[in-house]
């Protein structure tokens, strides 16, 4: 019976069968340079030829990469940089392969493509957040097109980006990312692009807005308006200080009077006590800035240990288009870890503990019209934002 062969000795076999299925020495990837060699970070192998090379892993198989593709790749770290090992060979793009008209070459990695355009004297890279942008715009057939660069770091390194021939993808992780092309993309990149701080990264694509269109930024609106072929940086139409927003605040302490039938009494409060980022939740939503609240209250309650508590209160601000109005919602509620609370509190099911818990988050979710919206802006609103410094912002088309 034959002994089984090492897992060195079936790489070996599935390189050289990969190559025989090219052709062998008399295909186009030549005659091997060098012997089957171990992976840098020691999960595979991979042999040189002439005119490529055929990198093997046991989770992704024997592939071949080459050219252009092939340099970007070496570039890039081989398989123990971003990319990882290569899942499949290169795909030809519109015919290139004897094909007339545009075309290129494309790689598929573990982590991101490489690509190559006809006629370009290099590849080029895409990999995480803004390659699954790519896709969702169509990749090179999409409007975007070809890359133009490899991914790369933002200037103030807290995101990525990655120019395209007819566009742009930003990213960072609070914001997730968003393809910006056209007027508006040239108006931000005049302007700075992500460190111009008026502005700061894309929250959105470009949005149709009847014949013309838009982009929300993390501080701003940008409209192009297309008969005129102008992009404008929008002024709120619709501005609110941090002190007016706390006193719209104070019309939640409405609500709060109501933990008084367990115990709870409002002694300070609620007041905006810091603004929270913005919090892409990797999907499709962005959630936005929201306001941190504090409020102090005592109690007389066997639910609570301590004469004095205080909570910690998210409140997000909307925009209800129904009832032309602004709106403001208890997202989160917490306390804070010093506060001695017992230990089963929150968790009997037929004490106190249950019901104060029960009231809290019942505050939860149930938006509260705090101020109408001008009924001038009401049909036209782009956009609502809370700003870094606690004004709050309405944007309307012009």
């Amino acid at each position: 019976m034959q002994a089984p062969r090492s897992s060195e000795t079936f790489c070996v076999t599935v390189i050289s069968d990969k190559y025989a299925s090219l052709g062998g020495s008399a295909g186009w990837l030549g005659r091997p340079v060098s012997g089957e060699l171990a992976s840098s970070d020691g999960a595979g192998l991979y042999r040189q030829y002439q005119h490529g090379a055929i990198f093997w892993s046991a989770a992704t198989g024997a592939h071949v990469v080459q050219g252009a593709i092939l340099a970007k790749y070496a570039a890039l770290g081989s398989e123990a940089g971003v990319m990882g090992y290569p899942t499949g060979d290169e795909l030809a793009l519109d015919g290139v392969d004897g094909g007339s008209g545009d075309g290129g070459r494309c790689a598929p990695f573990q982590n991101g493509v490489i690509l190559w355009r006809a006629g370009a004297d290099a590849a080029f890279a895409s990999h995480g957040p803004v390659l699954a942008r790519w896709q969702h715009c169509g990749f090179w057939a999409g409007r975007l097109g070809f890359p133009l660069g490899d991914v790369a770091r933002t200037a103030d390194q807290a995101g990525q980006y990655q120019h395209f021939e007819s566009g742009s993808i930003y990213w960072k992780p609070a914001t997730g990312a968003h393809a910006v092309d056209g007027g508006i993309r040239q108006h931000w990149a005049a302007a700075g692009w992500e460190a111009n701080q008026a502005l700061g990264y894309p929250v959105s694509g470009v949005l149709p807005h009847g014949e013309d269109s838009h982009a929300e930024f993390e501080n701003g609106v940008v409209y192009w308006r297309h008969s005129t072929q102008q992009a404008t940086e929008l002024m709120p139409a619709v501005r609110r200080t941090r002190a007016e927003m706390q006193t719209m605040m104070m019309k939640l302490a409405g609500q709060l009077p109501q933990l008084a039938g367990w115990g709870v009494h409002l002694e300070d409060g609620p007041r905006i006590v810091s603004i929270s980022d913005f919090r892409y939740d990797g999907g499709n939503v962005i959630h936005g800035r929201q306001y941190v609240l504090f409020v102090r209250t005592r109690n007389d309650s066997a639910a609570l240990t301590n004469a004095d508590c205080d909570l910690k209160i998210n409140v997000r601000i909307e925009l209800d288009r129904a009832r032309s109005a602004i709106t403001i919602t208890v997202s989160q509620w917490g306390i804070p870890t010093h506060v001695p609370w017992r230990a089963d509190w929150g968790r009997q099911p037929n004490g106190i503990d249950c019901g104060l818990k029960a009231r809290l988050d019942s505050l939860v979710g149930v938006p509260h019209v705090v101020e109408a919206i001008p009924p001038a802006s009401d049909g036209s609103i782009l956009a609502a934002k809370v700003m870094p410094n606690g004004d709050f912002h309405v944007y309307v088309a012009p």
